[in-house]
């Protein structure tokens, strides 16, 4: 939802969220409980220059995650069967 808004994500490094996220370019990824770096992360997100460089990534990166792209890359899938 963030990336449609062209903002930047800030997840725990947990799962499959770490390969969606381009660390310090479309978001941020922090260790699991370690609150001091989420708050560090939180302070550095809402830095207008950074805010700024990290929407404009965004508008081209989430690209990666359209339905377009998605239904592009089963096809390519489809064509390799």
């Amino acid at each position: 939802i963030a990336y449609s808004y062209d903002l930047p994500v800030i997840a725990t490094n947990v799962g499959g969220l770490p390969e969606v996220i381009e660390d310090g370019r479309s978001g941020f990824i922090v260790s699991l409980d370690n609150p001091t770096e989420l708050y560090e992360k939180i302070n550095l997100a809402l830095n207008e220059k950074k805010i700024y460089e990290m929407n404009i990534f965004i508008k081209t990166y989430k690209n990666n995650f359209s339905w377009g792209n998605f239904i592009n890359g089963i096809e390519i899938l489809y064509k390799r069967l």
